[in-house]
C-alpha cells in the first residue's frame, strides 16, 4: 500500500528533534538495529517495510515481528527511501515510543554500575558509549542536560543496537542527579585529566556511577567537587587527550576486568 502525504510527512518529522519531542516517538532503521530491538524485547509501535528491498534475513525479521503481533505495513521502496535517515535502510523502518526512566526508580531497581554522560554532545560518541556500557555491564545510562538525544538516529546507529539493551534516564540536572546518587549510596567516580584523586578501595558490593564529560568542556565542576574518586588514563605526552567515547570505554573495561559486574 502507498502511504498518504500526511503519514509520509509524519514519518519524516521523526528524523528531527522537534518532531520526536512533539510525537514522543523515534525511528530506527536497518536489519541489525531491529534485530537487536526484538532480541531485547523492545517492540516498536509499527514496522514499515519495502518488500523489494528486503534480503532473506530482512524477510525473516518481518515474520518475527508479525509473530510478536507488531503491526507491519508494506510500502513502496521509493516511499521508504523518502522517509529514512540513511541511504541504505535495508528495506525496514521501526517507529518506537520514547520511554525514558526516572533516575530515582532506576537507581533502586538493582543497577549497581551506571554510566553518567555529562554534556556529551556528539551523537556518535554517545552511541559508542552506549555500546561499551552494554559490553561492560553498565546497564543504566543517564545523560545530563545539554547532552545529545539518546533517541537521535545517529546515536542509535552508533550504539549498534545496544541502545535497546540499556535502561536510560535522560536530560537530568547535575545537582539533582548528584543528590539522587548520594541518597542511594552510589560512589561517584569522575573521569578527568591530570592526577587521580585517591580513593578507598571499592568493595565488590559497592554501587558506582562513572561520570564521563565532553572533550571540549570536561565534566561539570560539581562532579569533581563531589567525586569519591577522580580517574585518569595515562598516555604519552604526544597525545593531549583521548576521545570521550574511547576514554569512557577504557574506564568501563577497567571495572569490568576487576570483576565488578552486576
Amino acid at each position: 500500500m502507498s502511504l498518504s502525504k500526511k503519514e509520509l510527512n509524519w514519518l519524516r518529522s521523526l528524523n528531527k528533534k522537534k518532531g520526536r519531542r512533539q510525537e514522543k516517538m523515534y525511528p530506527a532503521e536497518g536489519v541489525r538495529l531491529l534485530e537487536e530491538a526484538l532480541a531485547s524485547g523492545c517492540l516498536p509501535e509499527k514496522i514499515y517495510f519495502a518488500p523489494s528491498s528486503l534480503t532473506e534475513r530482512g524477510k525473516k525479521l518481518i515474520e518475527s515481528y508479525q509473530k510478536a503481533q507488531v503491526e507491519t505495513i508494506s510500502i513502496p521502496a521509493r516511499q521508504l527511501d523518502a522517509v529514512t535517515d540513511t541511504k541504505h535502510s535495508q528495506g525496514i523502518l521501526g517507529v518506537f515510543a520514547i520511554k525514558t526512566g526516572d533516575p530515582e526508580k532506576q537507581l533502586t531497581a538493582g543497577h549497581r554500575k551506571i554510566l553518567v554522560c555529562d554534556r556529551i554532545k556528539d551523537p556518535g560518541n554517545l552511541g559508542t558509549l552506549m555500546r561499551s556500557a552494554a559490553a561492560f555491564s553498565f546497564n543504566l545510562l543517564i545523560t545530563t542536560a545539554d547532552s545529545a538525544e539518546t533517541t537521535n538516529p545517529k546515536t542509535i546507529r552508533g550504539s549498534m543496537g545496544s541502545f535497546f539493551r540499556l535502561a536510560i534516564a535522560e536530560n537530568q540536572s547535575v545537582s539533582g542527579l548528584i543528590a539522587t546518587l548520594r541518597q542511594n549510596n552510589y560512589r561517584i567516580l569522575v573521569a578527568a585529566g591530570g592526577r587521580e584523586k585517591a580513593h578507598n578501595k571499592l568493595n565488590e558490593t559497592d554501587s558506582l556511577a562513572l561520570v564521563i564529560g565532553s572533550e571540549a568542556e570536561g565534566v561539570d565542576p560539581l562532579w569533581e567537587q563531589e567525586a569519591d574518586a577522580v580517574l585518569s588514563i595515562p598516555t604519552t605526552v604526544a597525545v593531549e587527550s583521548l576521545n570521550a567515547a574511547v576514554a569512557g570505554s577504557i574506564l568501563m573495561n577497567r571495572f569490568y576486568k576487576s570483576g565488578r559486574e552486576n
